[in-house]
């Protein structure tokens, strides 16, 4: 993978309510040249994307807000570039995932994913 440019965001950031442990994903995600940065509340979540240095966010259904997920619409207009959302839910449906498409994420993926898959379809969705 070709390095990335002095403009270009190279931050996964992860908004999870509870103890994600990021160390798998952070070491498979090093592989591409991205950074993962985590944070336990929306506020947090916001301010880091305001910063300007995030590529993409993964974001807990948890603390999306309440059933029009509204963090990831508030996430996607903090950020001044486009900004592809993955909403992570501990116990999957087919209704919160319509939920998550209306709310304009990304992708909709189970708390446990395999950071291989993940990875690469960050690499897809950031480059």
């Amino acid at each position: 993978m070709p390095p990335f440019s002095s403009d270009q965001p190279h931050t996964i950031l992860i908004a999870a309510s509870m103890a994600y442990d990021a160390a798998a994903l952070r070491r498979m995600l090093a592989r591409h040249r991205f950074e993962v940065q985590t944070v336990g509340r929306g506020d947090e979540a916001l301010a880091a994307v305001r910063g300007g240095n995030i590529a993409l966010a993964l974001l807990d259904v948890a603390l999306a807000g309440s059933a029009s997920l509204e963090l990831c619409p508030r996430l996607q207009q903090a950020s001044a570039r486009p900004l592809p959302v993955f909403l992570l839910s501990s116990h999957t449906s087919d209704e919160e995932r319509i939920r998550a498409q209306e709310a304009g994420a990304a992708a909709y993926l189970p708390m446990a994913f395999n950071a291989e898959d993940l990875a690469e379809k960050s690499c897809c969705t950031c480059t």
